[in-house]
């Protein structure tokens, strides 16, 4: 168990601050964090994400932060999965640089799964009393309203490079 949890640490560290620099370098942020070292690592961001998680520690928030992580990180796997089935309906005669081995089996299983992970959590957590406890009702949130968040900046004249 030890072994897996810093390994997900690390991971978890590596693809925050792989996140915080692509927002800079799209131009979503500041662009501060899309500085890089001479070896291509982003350095501001590394800092940045390392800052984060020293504070979290620090304030005794960390186990919130996991667990709404957590939903996040399924979340994020559930719309990738979604998306496969989008993309190859929208644009059947596209090149596919890879191959979903079984698909649309296997992907459409592992979608319902996280689906469910997802509709889990969020009950499992309705049906806790403790009012400070609503980890996923809140990454829920935070996910819903980054949509227009999004739409705001973009609006507000931070455009990515590639355009929309």
């Amino acid at each position: 168990m030890l072994v897996s949890l810093l390994s997900a640490v690390n991971a978890n560290t590596l693809m925050a601050t792989r996140v915080l620099f692509a927002v800079s370098r799209d131009g979503l942020v500041s662009r501060w964090a899309a500085r890089v070292n001479p070896g291509g690592t982003p350095t501001a961001a590394l800092a940045a994400g390392t800052a984060v998680a020293v504070a979290f520690i620090a304030t005794g928030t960390f186990e919130a932060v996991i667990e709404m992580l957590a939903y996040f990180f399924v979340a994020n796997y559930t719309l990738s999965f979604l998306s496969l089935f989008v993309l190859r309906h929208r644009e059947p005669q596209a090149e596919r640089p890879y191959r979903a081995w079984g698909y649309p089996w296997t992907t459409g299983l592992v979608l319902l799964g996280s689906v469910a992970f997802l509709v889990g959590a969020v009950i499992a957590d309705l049906k806790d009393t403790s009012a400070a406890r609503h980890y996923s009702i809140y990454a829920l949130a935070l996910l819903v309203l980054s949509y227009p968040a999004y739409r705001l900046l973009r609006r507000a004249g931070y455009e990515s490079e590639a355009g929309e």
